[in-house]
C-alpha cells in the first residue's frame, strides 16, 4: 500500500500536483485506463496491485487499452465519490448541505475533473486508495465503513450500495493517504474519506 502511496504522489509530481482520475475513458469511449494505469511507471510491479488476503480477486476485463493488463487486478480502490447533490457525504451534525468527497475525479469521455493537490485540504488525513471488494470504486459515503446506516436522511436512501471498504486484515483495512503514508485502520473516521478540512 505504501507503494501506491507513493507512485500517486510521484504521478501527482510530475503532473502539476494534479492526482490521476480514478477512471477515464477515452473520447470515444472504447477505452478504459483505471489510476492503477496511470501510476504503473512509478510502481513497476504488478503483483503491487493484488492483494495475498484477498479472494477471490477483482479482475476488470472490459475496454483495455493495448499494451495493459488483462484483466487488471482491483485488489485496491479509489475513493472517486462524487461531489453532485445525489452522492457524497452528509455531515453528520445534520445540515442539508453536501461535501465534497474523495480525491479521484473520473472522465467520461466528454467532460471530469481530477482534483490538484491543492484542493484536498488535509492529505495526510484524507484517504486515496484502500482494500476494496465488490465495487470498482467508492460511489457514496454509505460505502464507508464508518457510515452508520439509521438514521438515513432520504436523499441518500436512493443509493444503497455494498460497502466498498473490505476488512480482511485482522477486521481492519490497508489505505494509502494522499501524502503518501500509508496505515492499517481499524475503524475510519467519516471525514477520512473527504477532501474537506476539520471533517
Amino acid at each position: 500500500m505504501k507503494q501506491l502511496g507513493y507512485g500517486l504522489t510521484m504521478y501527482a509530481q510530475d503532473y502539476d500536483e494534479t492526482l490521476p482520475f480514478g477512471y477515464r475513458y477515452s473520447d470515444d469511449g472504447k477505452l478504459l485506463w483505471w489510476w492503477q494505469d496511470d501510476i504503473r511507471p512509478y510502481v513497476k510491479n504488478e503483483l503491487v496491485y493484488t492483494c495475498p488476503s484477498a479472494s477471490p480477486h477483482m479482475e476488470w476485463r472490459d475496454n483495455r487499452p493495448p499494451g495493459t493488463p488483462k484483466p487488471l487486478i482491483r485488489d485496491y480502490i479509489a475513493n472517486s465519490a462524487a461531489s453532485a447533490p445525489d452522492r457524497g457525504i452528509w455531515p453528520p451534525n445534520g445540515s442539508k448541505e453536501w461535501r465534497r468527497m474523495g480525491p479521484f475525479g473520473n472522465y467520461q469521455g466528454k467532460e471530469g475533473d481530477t482534483r490538484r493537490m491543492a484542493e484536498i485540504a488535509d492529505p495526510s488525513g484524507t484517504i486515496a486508495v484502500f482494500d476494496g471488494q465488490r465495487e470498482p470504486q467508492m460511489w457514496a459515503m454509505n460505502q464507508a465503513d464508518c457510515w452508520k446506516p439509521a438514521p438515513v436522511p432520504p436523499a441518500d436512501a436512493r443509493f444503497r450500495w455494498p460497502g466498498a471498504v473490505a476488512r480482511r486484515h485482522n477486521d481492519g483495512f490497508a489505505a494509502a493517504y494522499c501524502d503518501g503514508h500509508a496505515r492499517w485502520i481499524k475503524e475510519s473516521r467519516c471525514g477520512e474519506w473527504s477532501i474537506d478540512a476539520n471533517d
